[in-house]
């Protein structure tokens, strides 16, 4: 924030901010949340349980510059917020990036947490974590050998099953594990890998929709990834095998993601509704977006009417919004 003020001449003038914070918070209000758990490999000490906002304008302060936290957001309430500024309807922020969540406008007496509580509206975003769904063993009966590695493996076993499943820092090394597999079979590569390819966390997964992308005959860029992944023998086959598997790792996330969102849309019930979605891994894969709407039709209430929205940075543009609105009706 410094440089940023620095770069542009600002360290004198007072600055009103909006926070994205992509975590599981239990928030009190605009300005206050604890951080309830790391998700996404994140396993910073100290922070547990501490109320973030203040944290961070304490670092603010520590600084000397004059930054004022506004608001506080998930990045899918910031996605939300950008997409209803241009489209009112919008029902639905989703975010598939790093990982996946979603949030939603639920009818405040729908909300057992407010129940008795006199609240000033009668409708309220949620933030839905639903990454975390499959926690409680919802999920088992649709995880392979693959989806358990990865879990064992990461950060935070146990937890944000549906992440793990469906999101951009799970998906290389989904898709890797696979290749492993086939390699070790002797069913690629003519058996042949490389110490790089056999290590965890090696396939990322920009490389799965470069591969994905990567038109004409030769498969240039496919062949650089393998270059790069220190595998030299190969033949043409064996890159139609590996793209394949891209594919069927890309598809489920993208039909386990549509499962999601169509569920929502159900729960609303709404007959038209807007769904913003934004998220680095969405944004950047040459199918997922088509892949998403297609299921979503198929799996959603046909009397309900809905279009899937792409919003570019919404997060950051929905923290500003907030920001901006929280300072002029002087909220806090």
């Amino acid at each position: 924030m410094e440089s940023v003020l620095r770069n542009k001449n600002l360290l004198d003038e007072p600055i009103k901010m909006g926070f994205t914070f992509s975590y599981p918070c239990d928030q009190t209000s605009l300005r206050s949340a604890k951080l309830l758990r790391w998700t996404k490999g994140f396993n910073a000490s100290g922070v547990e349980g501490e109320d973030v906002v203040k944290l961070l304008q304490t670092a603010i302060h520590k600084r000397n510059l004059k930054i004022t936290v506004m608001a506080l957001m998930n990045d899918t309430v910031g996605t939300q917020v950008a997409t209803a500024h241009d489209m009112r309807q919008c029902e639905l922020g989703v975010i598939v990036a790093t990982g996946t969540n979603a949030s939603y406008m639920e009818d405040v007496k729908k909300i057992p947490k407010l129940k008795g509580v006199d609240f000033p509206y009668e409708k309220m975003i949620i933030d839905t974590e639903w990454g975390g769904f499959g926690d409680g063993g919802e999920a088992e009966f649709i995880k392979t050998q693959y989806d358990r590695i990865v879990d064992e493996r990461s950060v935070h076993p146990g937890v944000q099953c549906f992440d793990k499943m469906v999101a951009g820092m799970y998906m290389g090394e989904l898709v890797r594990l696979v290749i492993e597999k086939l390699v070790k079979g002797n069913l690629i590569f003519r058996g042949v890998g490389s110490q790089l390819l056999f290590t965890p966390n090696t396939f990322p997964t920009k490389f799965i929709s470069e591969i994905l992308a990567d038109e004409g005959g030769n498969m240039v860029q496919t062949r650089q990834i393998l270059d790069e992944l220190g595998i030299e023998t190969y033949v043409y086959s064996d890159l139609l095998v590996l793209r394949e598997v891209c594919m069927t790792v890309s598809r489920r996330s993208a039909n386990l993601c549509a499962a999601a969102i169509a569920c929502v849309l159900n729960r609303i019930g709404k007959k038209k509704a807007i769904v913003g979605i934004d998220g680095s891994t969405y944004r950047f894969h040459p199918f997922l977006h088509s892949w998403v709407k297609d299921k979503v039709r198929e799996l959603l209430d046909p009397n309900i009417d809905f279009h899937l929205v792409q919003a570019g940075d919404g997060s950051g543009r929905g923290a500003a919004l907030v920001a901006a609105i929280a300072d002029k009706l002087n909220l806090s």
